[in-house]
């Protein structure tokens, strides 16, 4: 993967990363539903800390919003 950068800076750009890991999220869940034994590795340059909403998205399930 190759997410978009934080040009313009973080707070700028934070939602296009989010959008990109949803997007890979929906991904994986729908290959672990079909095969709940795959092993996925999920690689690339990301240009996000591992405390961004969008890795937590990844590694949680959790965006970081508030629940409604």
């Amino acid at each position: 993967n190759h997410w978009p950068s934080r040009r313009g800076g973080q707070a700028k750009s934070d939602w296009k990363r989010l959008v990109v890991a949803k997007q890979l999220k929906q991904n994986i869940d729908s290959i672990l539903r079909k095969n709940p034994q795959a092993l996925i590795v999920a690689m690339g340059d990301l240009n996000d800390e591992i405390t961004s909403k969008s890795l937590q998205l990844l590694i949680t399930g959790q965006d970081g919003k508030p629940a409604s």
